[in-house]
């Protein structure tokens, strides 16, 4: 099914039934309200990015860049900081904290960006969003400072086939394309390279789907959608998230 909305297009794909598809929570947005919500100053603003793997240190390495004070921070106490620090920014020096991390600097931040591996209902995420401090997956981070149109893909089973194969079909008509996400490339370490001319296609897993704001792709598409039944298990920590909320996904800007 493709909905039509302006210059955007929805695609739903489905499997054996489309009586779940979510298009009443599609959301059309203007350009000048995105504009208002995008380009977030982080100059000087205390962040915590919360896990320190491929995806947080592409997170760390932006938000340096864009000159804000960086605490990465993660749960494995084993980790070297000497070794993180090597896949940060040339003289960039952010505070690292590993192993538990202190309930009294949660007042200090202004903002917290999760790796896509951390659940969002840890005790510790839950603590910072009870004392009102926004909490950002990657896909918001690098949707608010990236330029250009965004194509995302989300669902099930089939996300990293689609988008490699749209990928390809884009890199055919367009001089400058992204393609990012599980794919392979974090979002967030080509997000400040992109401009207006820009095309992002990107991998979105519905764990992304739970830490996002503003994100609006110019077109998204959903692979399949589990039965409503169907819940989805975090495998770190065993977690049970429920039914993810695809419709998150699917609004876009004309």
């Amino acid at each position: 099914m493709v909905r039509d909305a302006g210059r955007g297009c929805v695609f739903h794909s489905y499997g054996d039934d489309v009586s779940d598809c979510p298009s009443g929570n599609v959301t059309i947005r203007g350009t000048e309200e995105l504009l208002e919500e995008k380009n977030m100053n982080l100059k000087g603003k205390k962040v915590l990015v919360f896990g320190a793997g491929k995806s947080g240190i592409g997170a760390a390495g932006l938000l340096l860049r864009k000159q804000a004070e960086v605490i990465l921070y993660d749960g494995n106490a084993k980790q070297d900081p000497e070794k993180l620090k090597e896949k940060l920014p040339e003289d960039s020096s952010p505070e690292m904290i590993l192993g538990e991390f202190p309930e009294q600097r949660i007042g200090e931040l202004d903002l917290t960006v999760l790796s896509p591996g951390v659940p969002a209902d840890l005790p510790e995420v839950q603590k910072i969003k009870e004392k009102g401090i926004p909490v950002w997956g990657e896909v918001e981070l690098a949707y608010q400072v990236g330029n250009g149109q965004v194509l995302a893909i989300t669902g099930t089973n089939g996300k990293t086939t689609t988008t490699s194969l749209l990928g390809e079909i884009m890199k055919n008509c367009r001089e400058d394309v992204q393609v990012v996400g599980n794919i392979g490339t974090a979002y967030t370490s080509v997000a400040l390279d992109t401009t207006e001319k820009t095309v992002t296609v990107a991998e979105v897993s519905s764990f992304q789907l739970e830490t996002i704001e503003t994100f609006h792709p110019r077109a998204s598409a959903i692979t399949n959608e589990p039965s409503p039944h169907h819940g989805r298990i975090h495998k770190s920590k065993g977690t049970d998230h429920g039914k993810p909320d695809y419709g998150r996904c699917l609004r876009i800007e004309l």
